[in-house]
């Protein structure tokens, strides 16, 4: 390819030793930008970057390419109006376009030059109006043209128009001047189809029109005919706005309806129909309007069915061709699809690929060196279906970036070459951005990724470039994204780990510290609780032995005294002296065995008790028996504030009063003391319990 100043670029083709030419054309916007081009690059994936004065244009060798033909301010020799509802070639190979208000346009190809044929009012036999809806060119090569306000039969040696209307005053006439549809049958009579008026059926020969209106008696199902086809067993097929399909019996002259049927799925799809066409197989193609495209087999009497579920750009089908190789071509109300009638494969065309039109509009047609010509709101637009075949070059899927909380996080190599990522469990909310590289349409790629261990399945999202996840769980995700071009799959090559660190209380370590110490507190527990039990045992076995030194004897010695009463004599003297010495011993066990009692239930109490309240006890106790016997007694206690207030545990408590009670008592009982001292003396640190009487010791 060679840029030149001011003459675009040259492309020389070395098989044919010539030169094609690209330059800007004002009126195609899929055109070279500028005719100045200083700069020519080519990328791995054979895409021609342009570099004009203009900017950088981007070129694909093998893409299909399409051109659009339209309506040039100030042109005359452009088309008359962009709407187009009608196009057909005739034999010569000419063009002929009808428009919405622009009348009927014809495209020599030889010549280039566009010819526009227009009502006049003053000339009966010009075209009856300038809104034309259908063409058609019957065997005898006459061009018929479909108006607004009649049929038209062109001649070609006046380039005048032979004019068919209603006439009330004719009852073989036109019955419905505004004509929607053309077709010329096996026997030589000429379908008419109006937008309102029914069905006509023109004797070529005689120039008599019948009426079919939509009633019971024709079996017309619809006042409005869109379509008229004859396939290649003479069927006649009739399409209509609402009504179905009719199928014209010759035998029984009345159509036969087939309606679409919402408990039948191979029923047709809609009851709207636009357009009918039969392949090479036999099999006819039924554009619809809101159902998608319609296969019948007339055999089966079966429809099989594509729609935007299956990938068609649009449910709306305008037209219907097919190329060489048995694709087929419809155009719809936003695009052109292509299907592969082997594969199944739909691939879909817009303005993206060069289309100017936003709508299209008429059935279409497939000229003789191959292009096919769809109609619209913007024209028409042509193309060559074989001109380029069209491969798909397989992409590089990439990850082009990694956000956390929509904060773009930073590595220290390109994101493309990072194959796994690391973040805090707190920075589980993160996005990833991934894209298709090296493809000519990128716009048409479709995606999916999945990221293994938390998704299922793959998530498909269109053409959307990003995946969200928030809140996981800490743990390893592979992460894998595809891209779908035409039914081709392409996936990353090596998937991206994200690994999601655990919080420091699910890590292994603090999981195992966690156990043992669990299980530390339990041992603890457990020898807690059995010192618990030890230690209720053994003071179950100091009660009882307290109840069997203290209570036992002194119970025994109330038993033996009282049968000792028992048996005395009761009028003796003696015996009444001795009884009373007894009683006054039983009385002095019984308070014996109360205050032990007593004691040996302060000694299990648990009522917290410091050395203080243990000291007041015992003088409490032992003032009582200093009473009895006459003994002085003086007990010196340190006041509550000097003494400790640590409270005593209930051994310590027990110990200790038995400890200076078996003391104190044993001064009162055995010394024959009359003074008895108690003197607590504590330094800070050690108390200690002086006891001392007068009375005579031991040896």
């Amino acid at each position: 390819m060679i840029g030149t100043h001011n003459g675009g670029v040259n492309k020389f083709d070395r098989k044919q030793n010539k030169f094609y030419r690209y330059q800007n054309d004002p009126n195609n916007n899929y055109s070279l930008s500028n005719n100045w081009v200083p700069t020519i690059y080519e990328d791995r994936n054979g895409c021609i970057w342009i570099g004009t004065d203009r900017g950088v244009d981007k070129y694909v060798p093998g893409k299909l390419l399409f051109h659009n033909f339209k309506h040039v301010k100030n042109n005359p020799n452009s088309l008359s109006s962009d709407d187009v509802h009608s196009v057909l070639e005739d034999e010569e190979g000419n063009i002929w376009i009808g428009t919405w208000k622009g009348g009927l346009n014809k495209y020599n190809t030889n010549t280039g030059i566009i010819k526009t044929y227009l009502n006049n009012p003053a000339d009966k036999n010009s075209l009856p109006d300038d809104i034309v809806l259908a063409l058609y060119e019957d065997k005898n090569e006459d061009m018929w043209v479909g108006t607004h306000n009649g049929l038209a039969k062109f001649i070609k040696q006046t380039g005048k128009f032979k004019v068919y209307q209603y006439d009330p005053r004719n009852p073989n006439s036109l019955a419905f001047n505004n004509i929607s549809a053309i077709c010329e049958d096996s026997y030589g009579y000429m379908w008419i189809g109006t937008w309102g008026g029914g069905l006509q059926r023109l004797d070529l020969h005689n120039e008599t029109f019948t009426n079919y209106p939509a009633d019971s008696t024709t079996g017309l199902t619809d006042m409005i005919i869109t379509c008229i086809y004859e396939d290649h067993r003479k069927n006649l097929y009739i399409g209509t706005a609402a009504g179905g399909i009719n199928v014209y019996s010759r035998k029984d002259n009345r159509g036969k309806a087939i309606l679409h049927n919402q408990k039948d799925k191979n029923s047709l799809s809609s009851n709207s129909i636009s357009t009918i066409i039969e392949d090479k197989s036999g099999i006819l193609w039924i554009g619809t309007l809101g159902g998608g495209l319609d296969k019948f087999d007339p055999d089966n009497n079966k429809f099989s069915h594509y729609a935007v579920d299956n990938g068609l750009a649009d449910n709306s089908i305008l037209g219907i061709q097919f190329d060489e190789k048995g694709n087929v071509w419809v155009s719809t109300a936003v695009g052109i699809s292509k299907i592969n009638t082997l594969t199944g494969q739909i691939k879909n065309y817009d303005q993206k690929d060069g289309i100017e039109n936003t709508e299209f509009i008429t059935t279409g047609v497939k000229g003789r060196d191959g292009k096919i010509i769809f109609g619209g709101k913007t024209g028409i637009t042509y193309f060559y279906p074989n001109e380029s075949p069209e491969q798909v070059v397989e992409p590089e899927v990439v990850v082009l970036g990694f956000k956390i909380f929509d904060q773009q996080v930073k590595f220290n190599k390109d994101i493309v070459s990072v194959d796994s990522v690391l973040i805090n469990y707190n920075d589980n909310a993160f996005s990833i951005d991934y894209a298709a590289v090296g493809t000519s349409s990128p716009d048409i790629i479709k995606y999916a990724y999945m990221l293994e261990g938390f998704d299922n399945d793959w998530i498909y999202t269109n053409n959307r470039r990003t995946a969200y996840y928030t809140n996981l769980s800490p743990g390893k995700y592979k992460f894998t994204v595809m891209a779908l071009i035409d039914n081709n799959r392409f996936y990353k090559k090596s998937p991206l780990i994200v690994i999601i660190k655990p919080p420091f209380w699910l890590t292994w370590w603090f999981i195992l510290l966690s156990v043992a110490m669990l299980v530390t507190i339990v041992f603890i527990a457990y020898r807690y609780r059995l010192n618990q039990l030890l230690q209720i045992e053994r003071l179950r076995t100091r009660i009882a032995a307290d109840l069997h030194d203290e209570l036992a004897s002194n119970l025994s010695s109330i038993a033996m005294f009282g049968k000792i009463i028992q048996d005395q004599p009761v009028h003796a003297e003696q015996g009444n002296g001795a009884s009373q010495q007894f009683l006054e011993r039983i009385i002095g066990l019984s308070q014996e065995s109360v205050t032990a009692i007593r004691e040996i239930i302060w000694a299990i109490d648990p009522k917290p008790e410091t050395i203080y309240d243990l000291l007041i006890k015992l003088r409490d106790m032992i003032i009582t028996s200093c009473r009895a016997k006459n003994i002085t007694l003086n007990f010196d206690v340190a006041s509550k504030e000097i003494l400790p207030s640590k409270n005593l545990l209930p051994e310590q408590r027990r110990d200790l009063w038995m400890l200076l009670k078996e003391t104190m008592n044993n001064s009162v009982k055995h010394s024959n003391c009359t003074q008895l001292n108690v003197v607590t003396v504590y330094d800070g640190k050690d108390i200690r319990i002086v006891i001392n009487d007068n009375g005579q010791g031991y040896d």
